[in-house]
């Protein structure tokens, strides 16, 4: 009945996970994490979605923890994620990297935001590990916030999406963004 659909797994949240495709189902992060995907919960997510017909649109944590001093992200824990989806054969349809980049000095302060230079950079290097494991996926990002009479919120300090636009070059396959009419 709900088919042709996507199943979006993402949000706020989405920025703070560990992926533990291990199997120890351990529901305690390695620090500076703070929440678990195990690969039960991954398992599951993929049966639903295949019991429904729906496709998966997954947000792949672009976050502060899998991310190096220099804010530079890092492929390792993601990889995990997606070797571990080849491996089972998991149809993910669409990885977004990343939830409401924009809005990363908000939610996690003005050290840890991502400037649209690095997030460009950082995309690429995601596309990169995507095309490895799931070359039939498409990539999207930056799912930032966007407000229609206001734009992004705090651009005057803060712009991103426009800027993120013009570094790009093109990429991701899907440009995403958060509309939200009731705020602005």
């Amino acid at each position: 009945e709900l088919a042709p659909a996507y199943l979006r797994i993402g949000g706020t949240e989405a920025d703070a996970i560990y992926y533990d495709m291990t199997g120890s189902e351990s529901e305690s992060p390695p620090s500076p994490y703070e929440l678990v995907l195990t690969r039960r919960m991954w398992d599951s997510v993929n049966s639903f979605a295949g019991s429904t017909g729906c496709s998966i649109f997954f947000t792949v944590n672009a976050g502060p923890a899998p991310r190096k001093s220099d804010q530079s992200w890092t492929t390792e824990n993601a990889a995990h994620l997606l070797e571990y989806t080849k491996r089972k054969h998991y149809p993910v349809e669409v990885w977004e990297f990343g939830n409401e980049l924009n809005a990363f000095w908000f939610q996690f302060g003005r050290k840890n935001r991502i400037t649209a230079s690095q997030y460009a950079k950082d995309i690429n290097r995601f596309e990169k590990l995507v095309t490895c494991y799931s070359p039939h996926s498409r990539v999207a990002g930056p799912a930032c916030i966007f407000w229609p009479l206001m734009g992004e919120p705090l651009s005057f300090w803060y712009s991103f999406y426009l800027d993120f636009l013009k570094e790009a070059g093109g990429r991701p396959d899907i440009i995403t963004w958060h509309f939200y009419p009731q705020q602005s």
